[in-house]
């Protein structure tokens, strides 16, 4: 017995041992990979604050007084001959040391002439090449990046540039400064700042077979690795677009984790767990042994309890059973006992089901009266009328419902038939519409109720609410969340009916010179007016919404360019006319955006995006409107 004891004990230990192992493992797979993502998570939003950084920097730069002051001092002609001045040190015109410390330290800080024309240079790591699209940048490069960061390849390596122009006092353009940064594994490590032992962070391209542009750790994930290879030594999770500011490629963030690193971390573990074990498999043995011995002494008890039960409690005299092992012994006298018990316990469940039945049906009737007499209290105190519904027909159950009766006529005009609750709209004695809501719950089963309920004020009130929450509380057209879902609902018409629609975005130009010259309460009726030619030039079906500020977004449902170009015409002169303030003619200019449905989107944010983008267009040309065209 003892060696059939060590022989199973060794078995189940070894079979233990390989499940619990290979669960191991796969727990502490998934662990890694969750805290991964988890990681994956924060080194993604530690990457977009470091790139927000940039316009924060260029902002600061901006508005130093050291900055302006340096720029207007400088007489900059498009004909001269002046050699870019290349600075080894931070420049005169840079924020002090205590505003920079706090602020990351762009690669590259470019300053330009109104011409575009690159007149300093400022390289954080004197040596590196500075790419020529830089010194000489293109318009688009210029309008891409202003006041964003525009994400770019130059000379096949992306990088990050941000600008912004800088105007004197009188809005005059005097100069314009560019950051540019190369997304290098220097660029990584500051962005994301200190990194776990084995996780690497990277940027890759986008596609079937994407590769590796950069990383945090060059040596492991060196570029132009396909990300199929890298997976063959590291996890990989944490895939994010990059989606702050404006870009003309597509990359997508990771995060790796090395494989090995988890591998030896799990062997560790493993190997600890074995220890414990193998400390525990003789204890486990010997506790069998022992519980071998003890558990026939404990039948025999057992068995002998069984007899002494039945004899002394239940009155029953058990026969002599054949011999056989203890087991088998204790299983007839069991048997036995439970036949025996099982008898009495019918005999008392029979009746004991009959004075329940009894009770309960007593229990019921007295509950039904309670909640009656409870509701007629409840609906008395709360303003809720009730009819009584019986063989003999319809009687007022409170004092409620004989108010409702002398406000509306007889109780037929409330009665419901075939429906749980509905809505009445009825005429009071002034002839004003009242709203009541009936319901009926059953109470008793040789009668029925109907409650009813005064909604008038609560509907009214809610109606109201709806509008405020989809309207402009100034101009009292619709709000951006109201236009959005028109612009939606258009859309699954047009895909199912496949016609086309147009969306405009309007900006009202002078505005806010009109804002800081006459005050806001000008500003107010400029826009209330304004909001009211447009939608005058409009068709009922069309819809015009104000959206913030002095933007305005216009739907033009089932409308082709052709027509869409005619109401923007008819928009356009409808603001030609002085708006009449105080005595004041005020007048204004539009910058429209159009974007047609499905030729520029399918959905309703690019719909909105690229026709804002459009306006802006419209705006910097002064040319009234604009279609997207994909700047």
């Amino acid at each position: 017995m003892l060696l059939i004891t060590l022989i199973v004990g060794f078995v189940v230990w070894a079979i233990l041992d390989q499940i619990q192992t290979l669960k191991l493992k796969t727990i502490f797979n998934a662990q890694i990979i969750e805290r991964l993502s988890k990681q994956a998570m924060e080194d993604r939003l530690s990457f977009d604050r470091y790139i927000k950084a940039h316009t924060q920097l260029i902002t600061l730069f901006i508005t130093q007084k050291k900055f302006s002051d340096y720029v207007e001092k400088q007489n900059w002609s498009a004909s001269d001959t002046t050699e870019i001045k290349y600075h080894k040190r931070a420049p005169s015109w840079f924020p002090s040391f205590l505003l920079l410390k706090t602020f990351i330290k762009p690669m590259y800080t470019l300053l330009l002439d109104t011409q575009g024309r690159v007149r300093e240079v400022y390289e954080l790591h004197p040596g590196h090449t500075l790419p020529q699209s830089l010194l000489h940048p293109s318009p688009l490069l210029l309008i891409r990046s202003k006041g964003q960061n525009f994400l770019t390849k130059i000379d096949g390596i992306p990088y990050i540039v941000t600008s912004e122009q800088y105007r004197d006092s009188h809005g005059k353009l005097r100069a314009i400064l560019i950051f540019a940064c190369h997304i290098n594994d220097e660029f990584l490590i500051n962005a994301l700042g200190s990194l776990l032992p084995g996780h690497v962070v990277a940027l890759l391209t986008t596609g079937e077979n994407p590769w590796i542009l950069t990383s945090s750790n060059m040596e492991a994930l060196p570029p132009d690795m396909p990300l199929e290879k890298a997976k063959e030594h590291y996890f990989v999770t944490g895939k994010g677009f990059f989606d702050y500011g404006d870009s003309d490629i597509v990359i997508n963030f990771y995060s790796f984790v090395s494989k090995s690193e988890v591998e030896s971390l799990v062997k560790s573990v493993i190997s600890t767990q074995r220890q414990h074990h193998a400390i525990a498999a003789p204890v486990f043995i010997l506790t069998f042994v022992l519980i071998m011995l003890w558990i026939p002494r404990r039948i025999q008890r057992l068995t002998q309890n069984v007899v002494d039960f039945s004899k002394h409690t239940l009155g029953i005299q058990q026969q002599e059973l054949e011999k056989g092992d203890q087991l088998y012994v204790l299983e007839g006298r069991f048997q036995r006992l439970t036949e025996d018990i099982l008898k009495a316990r019918d005999a008392l469940k029979k009746e004991a089901e009959e004075r329940l039945l009894l009770e309960k049906r007593n229990m019921e009737m007295t509950q039904k009266e309670k909640q009656l007499n409870l509701l007629h209290s409840v609906t008395e105190a709360v303003g809720v009328g009730v009819i009584i519904k019986t063989p003999d027909g319809l009687k007022p159950g409170n004092q409620q419902m004989e108010k409702f009766i002398n406000m509306c006529g007889g109780l037929s005009v409330f009665d419901i038939q075939d429906a749980d609750s509905a809505e009445n709209i009825l005429l009071d004695n002034e002839g004003n519409k009242r709203i009541f809501h009936i319901s009926t719950p059953e109470i008793l089963k040789e009668e029925k109720i109907l409650l009813v309920q005064d909604i008038t004020e609560i509907r009214t009130h809610t109606e109201a609410l709806e509008y405020m929450a989809l309207h402009d509380a100034l101009t009292g057209l619709p709000n951006r969340i109201l236009f959005f879902d028109r612009l939606k609902q258009a859309i699954f018409s047009a895909q199912r009916d496949r016609k086309t629609f147009a969306v405009l975005m309007i900006d009202l130009d002078q505005f806010k010179a009109i804002n800081d010259t006459f005050g806001h309460y000008a500003g107010d009726m400029v826009l209330k007016e304004a909001g009211t030619r447009f939608q005058y030039v409009l068709r009922q079906a069309d819809t015009i919404a104000r959206i913030g500020g002095d933007e305005f977004a216009i739907l033009l449902p089932v409308s082709d360019m052709e027509n869409t170009k005619e109401v923007v015409y008819r928009l356009l002169n409808a603001v030609k006319q002085p708006i009449i303030v105080d005595g004041n003619g005020l007048y204004i200019r539009t910058s429209i955006g159009i974007t047609l449905y499905p030729v520029h989107g399918e959905d309703a944010d690019t719909l909105v995006k690229r026709a804002d983008k459009a306006m802006y267009a419209a705006k910097e040309n002064q040319s009234g409107f604009s279609i997207y065209n994909g700047y």
